[in-house]
Order: structure tokens, then sequence, then C-alpha cells
């Protein structure tokens, strides 16, 4: 019984070493490991494009490209981007944006530029790299980059247009007739800015119908429109009575032109005024339309006056009286040889 005992602690004592020697030394217990981490993969989620600097001839696009990550880090990750002509597929511009090494599953915006003709349409390209290899791409189309308005000729400062009601942006009222009527003419101009706006430019014509001939043209110097502040410049145009014209308002800001007006001024009643179209051909004493050498004045209003210069009798018909009587004279010369 004794030699039992004896027996059973020496059992215990050698599992309390062991036990202990687990513990102390690593390696002997196994621990339990975390599972490895899946591969990277880099995903699109969104892909934005909005306008830069804008030119007379050529727009930037800016494109920015939503990329969600998980696994593992993702190393030498970079963007490409592309501007292709649909129809010949040939790259119009491209740039390249370095990420570098991607981890953590927050999501992040890669912007790229890229600078393209106005003219015509394009597929703006996003194609996303990990060590060199493709793993995603994605394309959107824009098009009308005619329509931008350049940067040098931004302005908050337009024509007002009288929505629903019908009044003609550009108004007049005659001045005085006779053979050659004499129009104040005017507009209005409204800055819809929050800012003022100074140094503009206004220039009216009065274009003949029929013909397209301007017959007299006016310039305004504007100093300064408040924001929120319409005003209303006016000149005085003088043209030939019993004809119909389009009345055009040309708004300038540091030389370029900002906005376009047009109206209709009917001073030959029985005929009615097209606002935009092409109307028909018609009997018009161009020499009533002959302009004189203009002259610039020192006031804030410049004004350049056409008047019709008159050779003899009727307007216009000058250079034709002369043609007919020398072809008179030679005829009868020719018969007096006979």
């Amino acid at each position: 019984m004794r030699r039992e005992l004896t027996l059973a602690g020496v059992v215990v004592l050698m599992l309390g070493g062991t036990a202990a020697t687990a513990t102390q030394v690593p390696g002997i217990v196994s621990q339990p490991t975390e599972p490895p981490e899946p591969p990277a993969e880099l995903d699109i989620v969104e892909a934005t494009v909005s306008t830069g600097a804008v030119t007379g001839s050529r727009a930037t696009l800016r494109m920015g490209l939503g990329l969600t990550h998980r696994g593992s880090p993702a190393e030498s990750v970079s963007v490409r981007y592309r501007a292709v002509e649909p129809d010949s597929e040939l790259v119009v511009d491209r740039h390249v944006e370095r990420v570098g090494t991607v981890t953590g599953t927050a999501e992040r915006t890669v912007n790229g530029t890229l600078t393209v003709p106005r003219e015509g349409e394009y597929e703006l390209e996003a194609i996303v790299y990990e060590n060199g290899t493709r793993v995603r791409s994605t394309r959107t189309r824009v098009a009308g980059l005619t329509g931008l308005r350049p940067d040098y000729a931004r302005s908050d400062v337009r024509f007002h247009r009288f929505s629903g009601v019908g009044l003609p942006v550009v108004q007049y009222s005659i001045a005085a007739a006779g053979n050659r009527t004499a129009l104040d003419v005017s507009t209005f101009l409204t800055n819809g800015g929050g800012d003022p706006v100074e140094d503009l430019r206004v220039t009216v014509y009065a274009r003949q119908v029929d013909s397209n001939i301007v017959a007299d043209r006016a310039s305004m110097r504007i100093d300064r429109i408040g924001s929120g502040e319409t005003v209303t410049p006016g000149a005085e145009l003088t043209v030939p009575d019993e004809y119909n014209y389009y009345l055009e308002a040309v708004l300038w800001k540091d030389d370029v032109i900002v906005d376009t007006a047009r109206s209709g001024a009917a001073l030959a009643p029985r005929e009615r005024v097209p606002e935009n179209e092409t109307v028909r051909e018609n009997d018009v004493d161009v020499g009533e339309f002959d302009e004189e050498t203009p002259t610039e004045t020192a006031v804030a209003e410049e004004t350049v006056t056409e008047q019709a210069t008159e050779a003899g009798g009727q307007p216009g018909f000058g250079i034709v009286a002369a043609m007919v009587a020398a072809f008179a004279g030679l005829l009868a010369v020719r018969r007096w040889s006979a």
C-alpha cells in the first residue's frame, strides 16, 4: 500500500513539472493563429467629371475616381487617365497619377486632369494598375464642350430677358422722322452676381432686314453695375425710312463678347419683321445705306453714325447713270460712223 502511494506521488510530480515547463518554454503549447489575409482587391465605386480652366479653343477636365480597398495592402497602385476620340480611337490626352501603397478600407478619391479641344466628343477612360497589372477600368463620355464659357468671358452681367411678358430686350422710340429716321434705342443689363462688374461696353446695330446691311451703329461704355442692379444704356441711331430693321445689341467685356440680343423695328409697317429667320429678297436702294467715315468723340458714350451719301439726284444711282450715258454715246458714234 505504501509502495502504491509512493508511485502515485511520483506521477503527480512528473505531470506538474511537465505543465510548468510547457507554460514557461514558448512553442511547446501551440497558440491559436489568425487566418491569412486575402489578396488585395481594389474596386471603382464612382467616376466624376468636372470642368477646370476653359480657353477659347481648349477645355481642362478634372476626373475623380473613387477607389475602395479590401484584403492585404495593394502596392504600386497608379491610375492612368486618357481622353479618346470615339470614332477614331485616337488618344487626345493622357495623365498618370501615382498612388503608391493602399491599405485600410476607407474610400479614397484619385484625381486626374485632361485637356482637350472644345470641338468634338470624347471618351474619358480611367485604368487602375497594381504592380503594373491592370485590375480595374471605367469609361464615361463627355460632349457639348463648345457650350462652356471661356474664363476670360465669364461675367454675371446679361441682357435682361422678360419671360412671359413679351417685352423686347432691345427697345426703341422714334426721335425724329423724315427721309431718315432717328431712333432712340435702349436695352436692359442686369448683374445677377454678388460682386460689382466694371468696364463694360454695349454696341447696338440697326441692320436692314432684307439686305443685312448695317445702317447705323453706336457704342456706349458702362463704368459699373452693382450686384443685383439693372441699367438701361441707350443711344441714337439714324436710318433710312420705310425699311424694317433688326436692332442688335452686343455686350463686351475686355474685348470679348459676353452676350447678345436682338429685337425688331418696323418702319415699313406693312411688312412684318422676322426675329430669327432668313427673309425673302426685296428691292433695296443700297445707296441709302452708304456710310461716312465714323468719328470718335471724347465722351463716355461713343456714337458712330453712318449716313447716306448723296450724289446728284436719287442716292445710289450716280454710277449707273454714268454707265448708261457712256453706252449711249458709243452707240451714237457708231451710227454716225456708219
